[in-house]
Order: C-alpha cells, then sequence, then structure tokens
C-alpha cells in the first residue's frame, strides 16, 4: 500500500514537474515574444527635415554613408496628439543628403533625413526637428539637433573646404612640377632651335646692314662660336646626353632667315630692334 501511494506521488511529482516546465517554457517563449516586440525597429519616411524659412545655413557635403545621431526622439519627430509617449525616449536620426541650393534667387537648404527607434513606433510620425512657440511659428531648431548635428555639420563644411584648398594647392603644385619637368625635358630642343635662328638673325642683320657690317670679324667669330656649340655643346637637362639634330637645326636656321627677311621687307622697326638686341648681344659676349 505505502508503496503503491510512494509511486502515485512520483507520478504526480513528475506530472507537475512536466506541467510546471511546460508552463515555464511558455511563460520564457512568451517573454521573448513579448521582447521582441518591444525591441522591433520602426522608422518614418526619409524627408527634408530642414525647414527653409529658418535663415539657410549654407552647408554643402556629399554623404557617402548615412550620417547617424542619437537623440532624443521630441527632438527630431513629431507625432501628432500622441507625442507625450516620446517623453524619455531616444532614437537615432539618419541624415542621407545636405545640400543648399538657389531657387528663384533665394537660398534654400535641404536635409533629408529619417529617424528610427525600438523603443516607440515612430512609422507613424514624421522626422521634424523644427523648434516652435505657442502660437506655432518655426522659431530655429531642437535643441538636440542645434547642440549636435548642427556642428557636426559646421565641422564637415569646415573640412570640406580645408580638403578642396589641399587639393587646389596640390594640383597646382602638380601642374608646376610637371611644367617644369617638361621644360627641362624640351630644353635642349628649344636651345639649338634658338640658336639656330639667332645666329640666322645676325646673318641677315649683316646682309642688311642693319647694326651689323658684312665683314664684320667679331661677329664673325661669335658666329663660328655659336655654330660650334649649336652642334658640340647642348646637353640634356634630363639626363646630360649631348643633344645634336642636323636636320632640326637646318629648319631652324632657315626658318630665322626667313622671317627676319620678311620683317626686313614688311616691319621695318621691329626687324631693326631685333638686329640692335643681336648688336648687344655680339657686343657682350666679345668685351668680355
Amino acid at each position: 500500500m505505502k508503496k503503491r501511494q510512494m509511486v502515485k506521488r512520483s507520478g504526480i511529482a513528475t506530472l507537475f514537474t512536466s506541467a510546471l516546465a511546460v508552463m515555464g517554457c511558455q511563460s520564457t517563449g512568451q517573454q521573448v515574444k513579448e521582447t521582441e516586440q518591444q525591441s522591433v525597429m520602426t522608422r518614418t519616411q526619409e524627408v527634408d527635415i530642414s525647414p527653409n524659412y529658418i535663415e539657410p545655413l549654407s552647408f554643402n557635403f556629399v554623404i557617402n554613408e548615412p550620417m547617424q545621431f542619437d537623440l532624443a526622439l521630441s527632438d527630431m519627430v513629431n507625432c501628432g496628439f500622441s507625442g507625450s509617449s516620446l517623453d524619455g525616449k531616444r532614437g537615432t536620426l539618419y541624415i542621407t543628403k545636405v545640400r543648399s541650393y538657389a531657387k528663384n534667387f533665394k537660398p534654400l537648404d535641404e536635409v533629408l533625413g529619417y529617424v528610427s527607434s525600438d523603443s516607440v513606433d515612430v512609422s507613424q510620425c514624421t522626422a521634424n526637428v523644427e523648434r516652435t512657440n505657442i502660437f506655432g511659428k518655426t522659431v530655429g531648431f531642437t535643441e538636440g539637433y542645434a547642440t549636435t548635428v548642427i556642428p557636426k555639420f559646421k565641422e564637415l563644411v569646415a573640412y570640406h573646404k580645408d580638403e578642396q584648398r589641399r587639393n587646389k594647392e596640390q594640383k597646382k603644385l602638380e601642374s608646376e612640377k610637371k611644367a617644369r619637368a617638361d621644360q627641362l625635358a624640351q630644353w635642349h630642343i628649344r636651345e639649338l632651335s634658338d640658336t639656330a635662328q639667332g645666329i640666322a638673325t645676325i646673318k641677315v642683320c649683316m646682309e642688311k646692314g642693319t647694326f651689323f657690317l658684312p665683314g664684320d670679324k667679331r661677329t664673325q667669330k661669335v658666329l663660328r662660336e655659336s655654330e660650334s656649340y649649336a652642334r658640340n655643346d647642348i646637353k640634356s637637362k634630363v639626363d646630360g646626353k649631348h643633344y645634336w639634330d642636323q636636320q632640326a637645326y637646318a629648319q631652324a636656321h632657315q626658318k630665322g632667315l626667313n622671317k627676319a627677311r620678311y620683317l626686313w621687307q614688311h616691319d621695318y622697326l621691329t626687324f631693326s630692334n631685333q638686329c640692335a638686341a643681336m648688336r648687344n648681344t655680339v657686343d657682350s659676349l666679345t668685351n668680355k
């Protein structure tokens, strides 16, 4: 009899234990479900949250990924009559685009953003950072937006301005560096051409008797030395290699002859000035 009671009690205990376990699972499951329901993330629609009847801030910068700001929900959404449920609750403001533009000659701002929260269902709310007075007139931005978001915008604007300035300076330096490199790379070619044309100009000045006499021995000596320089002493500024191009020299020399003779016929004043300059050059070389 006692044994049967013990078995019966054991069976009852097992039943109770199983029942409690099931109830516990159901309770835990319900708690998890409730917790999951409470932690569901909701969000507003993406809208322009910058009130254009407030003085434009003139912000322009590119946003590659949404900027996130943890703020009080009361500072960034408008939920109508259910606004009191936002007290003490927080959410995340996502900014996806910031730009300033002009419309009808009036400066305007555009700040696209939305708000998400897992503490309050904000799916029926509107992202809004306006601060209004009792008559409903917009008088500025909410405290969180004004003290957290706007300073970040100003920081980004300053950074982008510095970045633009740095990029501009870098491009200028690179352009100057390239120009110097190109100048050095072409120096020997220009030197050969300039020497050939200079020699040709002096020859025409001697030919026409302008600032030079045809039999001027000092000038003839300078011409021979200049021709020798062109043939033997011009070197690249880049690799130091000797440069001589007979065809290029001949073409430049003929170009110099043609130009000087053309000026003698059609612009004698310019021709005369060139001969005077060449006379000074020859005298400076022979008077050393």
